[in-house]
């Protein structure tokens, strides 16, 4: 079987099995990518099945999990409080438990079960502000600076523009960083307007 027909084989099981959760009458208990592996519950015992089936078929079919990056979380929306997870079990381990006020990480993006992706705006404004921090006194032509802010930096809040819930103020400070980036590039001073840039007021940094 090839690593598609394991993984195909071992999500109709798991659909078997069910206890996953509801949404507009139809019940889901797995988000699955190629390097992404997802069980939802509605409750800790479900929980527990699946990561028992999921178990059962890896030693079946010969694959090893990645215990270093098996992480579970859970919350109580009524009573708004974590869930008890230390009855959780994998095989012979126990995956790590992330309370549902810090965040995991789910397809690059950094959010908590509760829907926060405070992490997420906070990573991208230290990775813009560190940019900034490394393409000063750069020894590359500008012009390649500039590619490069385009096509590396910019994407970093690109990718999860529409999703983390950025505000208008948050909006604009990392515009302003994203402008400084571009300066760097150019080797000229933090005072210089962004008119200089070509940046168009009616559009945004990324935009251009």
């Amino acid at each position: 079987m090839s690593g598609g027909d394991v993984v195909d084989a071992m999500l109709r099981w798991l659909d078997f099995k069910g206890g996953g959760l509801s949404q507009s009458g139809i019940v889901t208990n797995t988000l699955c990518f190629p390097d992404d592996f997802t069980l939802m519950t509605a409750n800790v015992h479900d929980m527990n099945v699946l990561l028992a089936c999921v178990n059962s078929y890896c030693q079946w079919a010969g694959v090893k999990i990645n215990m270093d990056k098996t992480e579970v979380t859970g919350y109580d929306y009524t009573r708004e409080c974590p869930l008890d997870l230390s009855i959780l079990q994998l095989g012979n381990g126990k995956p790590k438990i992330v309370m549902p006020w810090d965040p995991v990480k789910y397809l690059v993006v950094r959010l908590t079960i509760t829907g926060d992706l405070t992490f997420e705006r906070d990573y991208v404004r230290k990775k813009t502000l560190d940019t900034i921090k490394q393409l000063t006194k750069h020894m590359f032509h500008p012009q390649q600076i500039h590619w490069v802010v385009q096509v590396a930096i910019i994407p970093i809040f690109r990718y999860i523009a529409a999703i983390a819930n950025w505000d208008s103020q948050e909006i604009v400070k990392l515009e302003n960083l994203l402008m400084h980036d571009f300066k760097k590039a150019w080797k000229v001073n933090a005072s210089l307007p962004d008119v200089n840039f070509g940046r168009d007021p009616n559009k945004k940094a990324w935009e251009h």
